[in-house]
């Protein structure tokens, strides 16, 4: 800010414009043959995203559960070993416990 000679305080702003920033970039258009192959495509990415998911919370989730049950628990707390379908139950009852599993009532 400066003073002018009769000691009024004059603001000066400097605007500075990006040149990126006014450069519209234009939407691509797709054709009915592009938009069905992208939404196939969509499927089969969830689709493998869903048997991923499957496995992991079948397969995966209970054996490193029962891993770590067996190996923390069982030496800390004298807690009895559990077998692989023992920690299925558990992590199923704990998914229905904290709603991640609804049950639909009639």
């Amino acid at each position: 800010m400066e003073k002018s000679k009769q000691g009024k305080v004059k603001n000066k702003m400097t605007i500075y414009f990006k040149e990126s920033a006014e450069v519209q970039e234009e939407e691509e258009v797709l054709t009915p043959e592009e938009i069905e192959q992208n939404a196939k495509n969509e499927l089969a990415i969830t689709g493998g995203y869903a048997i991923l998911n499957l496995i992991w919370k079948v397969v995966v989730g209970p054996l490193v559960f029962m891993f770590l049950w067996n190996s923390i628990l069982t030496n800390t707390f004298g807690a009895a070993r559990i077998d692989y379908l023992k920690s299925l139950g558990i992590l199923v009852m704990s998914a229905i416990a904290l709603g991640k599993i609804e049950i639909e009532r009639e």
